[in-house]
C-alpha cells in the first residue's frame, strides 16, 4: 500500500473519529499518521496541529505546544498548517501567561508569506487583544483596524475586530467612535451571534450611560431588548442585557 494513501487514510479516520467524539481513537489515529515512515508532509503537519488542539482541550498545554512546534518546524509543511499551528500555539501560550511568546507567534503568523487570510485576520485580532490586555491601546487599535480593512477577512474576525476596537475606544473616552464600531459589527453580513450580542449590549450601555441628561434611554432599551431576543445569544450577554434593561 503506498505510503501517501495510507497516511491520508489514517489522518482522515482521525478526523472522522474526532467529529464523532471519539477523542482517544482520534489521538491514536493522528499519532499513527505521524509515525508512518516516508509519509508526505501535508497530512503529518495537519495531524500535529489536530493532535495539539486535542491535547489543549484535554488540559495538556505543554503537549499541545510541543505538537504545534513540531508542525511549525516540519520541513515542507504547508503554509496553512504552519499558520494554524502558530495561531494555536499563541493561544496556548496566552493561557500559560507567556505574553511575549503569544505576541511573537501571532506576529509570525501575520508575516508568514502566503498565509491564508483567515489565519492572518485571526492572528491580528488575537494580537490586538493581547496588546489591549498589556496596556498598548495604539497597537491594539492598529491590529483591529488592519483586520477590518483586509479585503478577504472572514466576517467572524471582522466583527470581533469592530467590537474590540469599540471597547478600546470606550476605554479611551471616545464613546461616539465606539458606537460607530459597535453599529458596524451589528450590521455586518455574516457576523456571528456572539459578536452581535456583544456589540448590542456595549452600544446600549453607551447610549444610556448619560442618563436623563443627554442619554438615549429608549435606544439603550431597544438594544438590550434586541440582545435578549437574539437567537442563541451567549447566556452571559442575555443576563447582562436583562439586568441593564431593568436599570435603564
Amino acid at each position: 500500500m503506498p505510503a501517501e494513501w495510507l497516511t491520508w487514510s489514517l489522518f482522515n479516520r482521525g478526523v472522522t473519529n474526532e467529529q464523532r467524539g471519539d477523542v482517544d481513537q482520534a489521538i491514536a489515529d493522528y499519532a499513527a499518521t505521524i509515525a508512518l515512515p516516508n509519509a508526505p508532509a501535508e497530512p503529518i503537519a495537519q495531524a500535529f496541529v489536530n493532535l495539539g488542539c486535542l491535547k489543549h482541550k484535554q488540559g495538556n498545554p505543554i503537549g499541545a505546544i510541543d505538537d504545534f512546534t513540531l508542525a511549525i518546524a516540519l520541513s515542507n509543511a504547508p503554509v496553512e498548517s504552519v499558520a494554524r499551528a502558530l495561531v494555536n500555539r499563541g493561544l496556548v501560550k496566552a493561557k500559560l501567561g507567556d505574553s511575549d511568546g503569544e505576541v511573537a507567534d501571532y506576529t509570525a503568523a501575520i508575516t508568514l508569506p502566503n498565509a491564508p487570510s483567515e489565519r492572518v485576520a485571526e492572528a491580528l485580532v488575537n494580537r490586538g487583544m493581547a496588546r489591549q490586555r498589556h496596556g498598548e491601546p495604539d497597537g491594539a487599535t492598529d491590529d483591529y483596524t488592519a483586520a477590518i480593512t483586509m479585503s478577504d477577512a472572514p466576517a467572524e474576525q471582522v466583527a470581533a475586530a469592530f467590537v474590540n476596537r469599540g471597547l478600546q475606544k470606550d476605554q479611551g473616552g471616545d464613546a461616539d467612535g465606539a458606537i460607530v464600531d459597535y453599529t458596524a459589527a451589528i450590521a455586518l453580513p455574516g457576523a456571528p451571534t456572539k459578536q452581535v450580542a456583544r456589540a448590542l449590549v456595549s452600544r446600549a450601555f453607551n447610549k444610556g450611560q448619560l442618563g436623563d441628561i443627554e442619554g438615549d434611554t429608549d435606544g439603550a432599551i431597544a438594544d438590550y431588548t434586541a440582545a435578549i431576543a437574539l437567537p442563541n445569544a451567549p447566556t452571559n450577554k442575555v443576563i447582562e442585557a436583562l439586568i441593564n434593561r431593568g436599570i435603564a
